[in-house]
């Protein structure tokens, strides 16, 4: 099942928080002097454990997820947000949550690399990712 997105806006944004592998908390300059603080937004195309999980096993999974994206996403970092509404069509269940690429340090978080290795291949390779 696919989610459907809206076409993407940018904003310059500031890192707040880790929540876990693939959600984090950010503050967004919406322009004009205007903020939106602590916003919950999922890295698009990543769906790691999450930290309450009923399963130690996947808690632990998420828990090394989020280790790794803390490496290079640090507090209070500035950012850049391409952002999607996602929306799942009117047979599925509802789903509406924004979730974004990120951009930090020249790089866009996806294609960030650990110990020489894509970001994406990690999580897979550690099987830290729901479907891996």
């Amino acid at each position: 099942m696919v989610a459907r997105t809206q076409n993407p806006r940018e904003y310059p944004a500031q890192f707040s928080r880790t929540v876990d592998g693939d959600t984090y908390e950010v503050n967004i300059d919406l322009g004009f002097h205007d903020w939106l603080h602590d916003f919950s937004i999922r890295l698009r195309g990543y769906d790691t454990h999450e930290m309450h999980d009923k399963n130690e096993e996947n808690r632990k999974k998420a828990r090394m997820a989020k280790a790794i994206v803390e490496d290079f996403l640090i507090n209070d970092a500035v950012i850049m947000l391409k952002v999607y509404k996602t929306r799942r069509n009117q047979y599925e269940k509802t789903l509406n949550r924004w979730v974004a690429d990120i951009f930090v340090e020249g790089h866009w978080v996806e294609d960030k690399y650990v110990d020489g290795r894509h970001l994406g291949e990690v999580f897979k390779e550690l099987g830290l990712l729901k479907d891996g």
